[in-house]
């Protein structure tokens, strides 16, 4: 890779975090401190999402579930996952869910 593409995505990522931080601040500022239980559901999340993303990409597995609502929905097949109630990589039966 050449460097100055390189370095254009560090600039990239480095400016998509501080927005996402200062969006973070803004939101704690008006609502209060994320609990710890929704700090656990937010990685949970993502961790899910993640891993839907990585199995979607491997030829012949399946992103979300027939039916599903999308990664990252709450309450969608990704907090399922995360729960251990659904594998993201496998399409179920669209008669069974």
């Amino acid at each position: 890779m050449p460097l100055s593409r390189f370095s254009v995505g560090a600039i990239e990522r480095e400016l998509r975090l501080r927005a996402g931080r200062t969006v973070v601040q803004q939101w704690q500022a008006e609502h209060g401190a994320f609990t710890p239980q929704e700090l656990a559901s937010a990685y949970a999340e993502m961790a899910a999402a993640d891993a839907a993303y990585l199995i979607g990409s491997t030829p012949g597995r399946h992103l979300l579930p027939v039916g599903g609502t999308g990664a990252g929905v709450v309450g969608g097949p990704a907090a399922a996952a995360a729960a251990g109630s659904v594998d993201p990589g496998v399409t179920p039966d669209p008669g069974t869910s």
